[in-house]
This record gives C-alpha cells, structure tokens and sequence, in this order.
C-alpha cells in the first residue's frame, strides 16, 4: 500500500464499501469507518489498543458500557481487548488506528 493516502478519494471509495481497511504495515492498520448513512458496530474488542479519529460527524461511542459523543476532532483511545461499540448519531466518519501488542 502507498505511504500517502488521500482521505478525500478514500471518502469517495466508501460509498461501495464503507468499512476498510486503508493502510497497514508491521504491527498495525488504519481502518476507515464511513457510517454517513447511518449504522453501528456492536460491541467488540480489539487484540490491541486503537485509536478512533472522528473525521467528520457525531458518532455514540461505548467503552465497557460507558456511552460517550465523539464529535468531528475528537479522539478516543481505547485498550486491548477493552469491549467497545458505535453507532452513528446520526452520522460520522472515523478513523481506526488498530495496533497490535
């Protein structure tokens, strides 16, 4: 994968398919998650820490239970294998930072 990505043609892209992965490399990958049209994921844990960049939008965002609002430069880091959820509210764009450990 390229060492330059451009979010605006990655934006373009999730229309088709609105979760990917963008970028990866030895220990970690870059997930776009593009719920302008709503949506959620349920909780889940992760093998290592994240990261989450709300791009654009409001998103709910769980952590153990805990909702919170991540707003359009928020970020919210989350540890391995803490169990987490989101849902559009009513629509983000976000950027997953998944790391391993």
């Amino acid at each position: 994968m390229p060492n330059l990505i451009s979010l605006t043609e990655e934006l373009t892209r999730s229309e088709s398919q609105p979760r990917r992965i963008i970028a990866t490399g030895p220990g970690w990958k870059m997930l776009l998650l593009d719920l302008r049209q709503g949506g959620e994921l349920p909780s889940h844990s992760a093998p290592g820490p994240i990261t989450v960049h709300c791009l654009e939008g409001q998103a709910e965002f769980a952590i153990d239970g805990q909702w919170v609002t991540l707003r359009a430069g928020d970020i919210q880091a989350v540890e391995a294998h803490t169990l987490h959820a989101v849902k559009a509210a009513p629509a983000a764009v976000l950027l997953v930072h998944l790391m391993s450990e």
